[in-house]
């Protein structure tokens, strides 16, 4: 190969690595992190993972509380129970919330942790979309129409809000909208 045909060849694509996230501990005590999900069903995602790595980086025990009856994927059950996670069962005012993206198989792909209940509020709340504030909530999914809809109302909106990653939410709800769009997934609130 020529010097001249090297410095024509086109860059490989750089792969997609998922960036470093922090997750949100509803409570924190001597023993145990304690992470409260709200949903009525639990995916496998990278925040229970990182909620687990952080409980063991500090010599602690993860407990999941989770709703009565939520159900959890076959997967997550699997792993939290390797891990010896503590789930129990319990009432909730304040729980952790977590936007995804996941591929049209249903994996998580990638996310990021908006905050608390009260986080979540305050993002509903600065939505000036009606469509927004109804479909921002716990359990929601977006794919199909309901993605496209979402991309066009989020568009419209200016919210300065931040998830714990110190990340404007628009911005980065705009990111998982694409990857989603890009591989006929979805776009999903636990």
């Amino acid at each position: 190969m020529s010097l001249f045909s090297f410095l024509k060849r086109k860059p490989s694509q750089p792969q997609e690595q998922r960036k470093p996230r922090a997750c949100l501990p509803t409570y924190v005590t001597k023993e145990r992190v304690i992470l409260s999900k709200a949903g009525s069903r639990l995916r496998d995602t990278h925040e229970m993972r990182l909620a687990q790595q952080f409980a063991a980086s500090k010599g602690l025990k993860l407990m999941l509380a989770i709703r009565p009856a939520a159900q959890m994927e076959s997967a997550l059950n699997t792993y939290l129970r390797q891990q010896g996670v503590e789930i129990t069962e319990a009432q909730m005012e304040d729980y952790s919330v977590y936007f995804g993206h996941a591929k049209s198989d249903g994996q998580e792909t990638d996310g990021w942790v908006l905050g608390n209940s009260a986080a979540l509020a305050a993002l509903t709340q600065s939505t000036r979309s009606l469509w927004l504030r109804d479909k921002l909530r716990i359990g929601a999914a977006f794919s199909g129409d309901t993605l496209q809809e979402l991309e066009s109302a989020m568009l419209k909106e200016n919210s300065r809000v931040l998830n714990v990653d110190g990340e404007i939410v628009r911005d980065a709800l705009m990111r998982l909208i694409s990857a989603a769009k890009r591989n006929g997934g979805a776009v999903f609130i636990q």
